[in-house]
C-alpha cells in the first residue's frame, strides 16, 4: 500500500457522539493524552457545539457584568 501508516493512524482515533447535536466526532490519541495529562474529561460535544457553548457563556458573563 502507498500509505502504510494509515491503518495505525486510524486505530488511534475514537469516535464519540455529541450530547447536544448527536453528530459523530473524533478524538485522536494525542488529543486524549492532552486531556488526560491535564486532568480534564474528554469532550462530550463536537467542536461546533463546544464553540457555540463558549460563545453563549461569554455573552452570559458579559450580561452579568453589566448588572454588577
Amino acid at each position: 500500500t502507498l500509505f502504510p501508516y494509515t491503518t495505525l493512524f486510524r486505530s488511534q482515533i475514537e469516535k464519540h457522539i455529541c450530547v447536544d447535536c448527536n453528530a459523530e466526532f473524533e478524538i485522536t490519541e494525542l488529543e486524549k493524552e492532552y486531556y488526560e495529562q491535564r486532568g480534564f474529561q474528554l469532550p462530550k460535544r463536537c467542536k461546533k457545539c463546544r464553540d457555540f457553548k463558549k460563545q453563549r457563556n461569554n455573552i452570559s458573563s458579559v450580561d452579568e457584568e453589566e448588572f454588577d
